[in-house]
């Protein structure tokens, strides 16, 4: 399983820097062997195209028959995810 702590490189996932953490999160769909963790303690801003980037990740990788959960999401995030139907990516690891 590979963990990605996104605080690790980003405070929040913004417009200013939503193209890399989606480049980021392409170049693990190709590397992770069974399933990937987005780790998003610390994080409370995720903008559109983070919310998008996180979505086609699951999407890509679920058609590849591998895994991806979202953990430690503050509660504004998690209220965005269910909004958009994405709870089922969800793992309460607070």
């Amino acid at each position: 399983m590979e963990i990605f702590k996104v605080n690790t490189k980003y405070p929040e996932i913004t417009g200013k820097n939503a193209e890399k953490f989606r480049n980021d999160l392409l170049k693990l769909e190709t590397e992770v062997d069974g399933e990937l963790t987005v780790d998003l303690e610390g994080i409370g801003i995720i903008g559109s195209i983070g919310i998008s980037a996180i979505l086609s990740t699951y999407q890509n990788l679920n058609e590849h028959g591998k895994k991806m959960s979202v953990v430690n999401a503050c509660e504004k995030n998690l209220k965005i995810f269910e909004m958009m139907n994405m709870s089922k990516i969800i793992t309460d690891d607070k």
